[in-house]
């Protein structure tokens, strides 16, 4: 007979979780995100699992725009990959203000990549590019909570002030185009 602990789970299920290299394949990897297993984090980040983490950044980076992103994949892909870097530093930067547990640049890269699998979730037709972003924000709140060791109030935070400088760029690129497509529709009509 297994015993049941105050979460629901036998001890059987904390002994396969806890046994080094249970659960640790790619796939079971990608399942576990998927599930909310908050334990896959501090492992992949630990982990060499870095040619994972970007497996997985490339497949949800193509797959998360549709078919039209599978055409794009040479641009995609390595944009995908850049963003995840600087989100990665900026990150360990932020948390390391929070007071959270200092991980290195590369746990954060793994962790980061592995909690961008929910993207793919936006290839459902209709209500899965209005899910996948929400369900990769929540994810990479776990990441962030679990490896630097934050409530999640705390890696919530830290979410919102990595995404920043993302959210003003974007903001300073529209402005840019806007104004130069004005200046080109403008120069044409005259």
């Amino acid at each position: 007979m297994s015993t049941v602990d105050e979460t629901g789970s036998t001890a059987a299920s904390h002994s396969a979780r806890s046994a080094p290299g249970a659960n640790s394949g790619f796939m079971a990897r990608i399942a576990r995100v998927f599930s909310f297993d908050t334990s896959v984090y501090p492992e992949v980040a630990a982990a060499p699992a870095t040619a994972q983490a970007i497996v997985v950044v490339s497949v949800a980076a193509t797959l998360s725009g549709g078919v039209a992103t599978l055409f794009l994949f040479f641009f995609v892909v390595p944009g995908a990959l850049v963003f995840l870097a600087v989100q990665a530093l900026l990150v360990m930067l932020v948390t390391r203000l929070f007071g959270g547990h200092p991980a290195a640049f590369i746990e954060w890269y793994r962790a980061l990549g592995f909690a961008q699998a929910p993207l793919v979730v936006g290839l459902v037709p209709l209500l899965g590019w209005i899910v996948a972003p929400f369900y990769s924000a929540a994810a990479q709140v776990t990441a962030i909570s679990r490896v630097a060791r934050l409530s999640t109030g705390m890696a919530f935070l830290a979410l919102l002030l990595t995404w920043l400088p993302f959210f003003l760029a974007g903001l300073l690129f529209a402005l840019v185009a806007g104004v130069a497509l004005l200046g080109v529709l403008g120069l044409a009509s005259t």
